[in-house]
């Protein structure tokens, strides 16, 4: 577009041997010249049927052709610029005074210019995903990761929490979703200590026929907007999946959603309400209390990421899996008297952690040794198993059995708030021998 127009008009292909030589637009509002390129008009027919037959209707759209035989490109930075010196081009540019008058009326009519917000109907955050949908994205590049020859895996932000998924109760598929224990399971410590601390990240996975894409993606902490994607939870994570027709354009460091995103971030990480997990807002379950009402709120993030590899923590988690599964079997076997030795799986929307149960805090938590049947009554309330959930899955088990038709059975577990602290097995080996227990937290009935 120019100052002709105020939408853009005018597409323009270009072909070149390599990816390497196609113009690479650092931000939204930067300056091309384009020299000797065809311009062409390509005729639609659609048919229409009319009162007494059918009517051809034709419609036209004007485009740009580039050819690397014999045409050239120059990148101008924008509205910023004050150079006419491009920092990409084709061949050596020979720049006149009448390009140089052009590029600055374009960088003073950018100032004032605001682009269309026509196709941001289908913009979407993180916060307003679902599955299957369809959807434009503003978001943050965190982390990129080549895990193999064919496959790079691209980390991806925007300050705002993903729903909850919702689980099934059938325990053998709940073992496959939770194979996988953190959101960033691949990622070293020193990675992950480099993210936001709160918000969740979803990934999208970039395979070798996508390379088009992967040039584009210059440098981490960079926000990109991704057009034509599709949303679905893999293995209990939400992730990010390409269509053949997604694109993917860099965002300049003033684009407006970038910088709204960013600045609401910022108002969130100084709230104390507003750092609660957005679908527990205005305040979690109150089937759990803690010892510690006063403690500041930590995201289970930063909990990995803590400097101190022994600490205490509180925070607010859902619990989405126990070993072992039942009730009965809670109480460790080496012992003669009863002791709690349980293993639960907890989730926030930055991260999951096993955190263990152990003797006094298991005791503390479940108040005593209640009877079996009020024990496995508390933990079907923490992981949003109802009695219509308990009776679905039962007929789910024999479907299965019997090779019919599988009906889904989901469970919703409750946001609670718990204290836990870190801990170490082998005094030589801290980091790496870390694990993380439940204290100070008890549950009503």
């Amino acid at each position: 577009m120019d100052m002709s127009r105020g939408e853009p008009v005018l597409p323009v292909t270009f072909f070149a041997p390599s990816m390497e030589k196609l113009p690479h637009v650092k931000s939204n509002g930067d300056i091309i010249r384009l020299h000797r390129v065809l311009v062409k008009y390509h005729l639609h027919k659609s048919i229409f049927p009319y009162l007494l037959g059918l009517i051809n209707i034709f419609t036209g759209e004007v485009y740009a052709r580039f050819n690397k035989k014999f045409s050239s490109f120059s990148l101008f930075e924008g509205k910023s610029g004050k150079r006419f010196i491009p920092y990409q081009f084709s061949s050596s540019p020979y720049i006149t005074d009448h390009d140089r008058k052009y590029i600055t009326q374009l960088r003073t009519w950018l100032k004032n210019f605001e682009f269309q917000k026509g196709h941001d109907k289908y913009l979407t955050q993180f916060s307003g995903i679902c599955h299957g949908k369809y959807c434009d994205l503003v978001c943050k590049i965190l982390h990129i990761c080549k895990v193999s020859e064919d496959e790079t895996v691209v980390v991806l932000w925007d300050g705002t929490d993903t729903p909850p998924i919702p689980l099934e109760t059938n325990h053998d598929i709940e073992a496959e979703q939770n194979a996988s224990l953190q959101s960033e399971p691949f990622l070293p410590r020193d990675v992950l200590s480099t993210f936001p601390s709160i918000g969740s990240v979803v990934r999208v996975s970039i395979g070798k026929s996508l390379d088009d894409l992967l040039q584009q993606l210059q440098t981490t902490c960079q926000w990109v907007r991704f057009r034509k994607v599709k949303i679905q939870p893999i293995l209990g994570f939400w992730q990010v999946v390409l269509l053949p027709n997604s694109t993917l354009c860099p965002l300049s460091m003033d684009d407006h959603f970038a910088n709204f995103y960013q600045s609401a971030y910022e108002t969130r990480i100084s709230s104390s309400l507003l750092r609660m997990p957005y679908s527990c807002v205005p305040a979690p379950s109150p089937i759990t209390q803690t010892d510690h009402q006063d403690a500041p709120l930590s995201s289970l993030r930063e909990i990995l990421t803590h400097a101190k590899v022994t600490y205490k923590y509180k925070c607010i988690v859902r619990v989405i899996a126990i070993d072992p599964r039942h009730a009965a079997d809670f109480f460790s076997k080496s012992s003669r008297s009863p002791v709690y030795a349980i293993r639960m799986t907890l989730e926030d929307p930055t991260a999951r952690i096993h955190a263990n149960l152990f003797a006094e805090d298991g005791e503390k938590f479940f108040g005593g040794y209640p009877p079996t049947d009020e024990l496995q009554a508390k933990v079907n309330k923490l992981l949003g198993v109802t009695e219509d959930s308990k009776e679905l899955g039962v007929q789910r088990s024999v479907k299965d059995h019997l090779g019919d038709q599988k009906s889904n059975s989901l469970r919703g577990p409750l946001w609670v708030e718990c204290c836990i602290k870190s801990y170490y097995l082998d005094k030589s080996n801290p980091w790496e021998t870390r694990q993380y227990r439940i204290f100070g937290t008890r549950m009503g009935a």
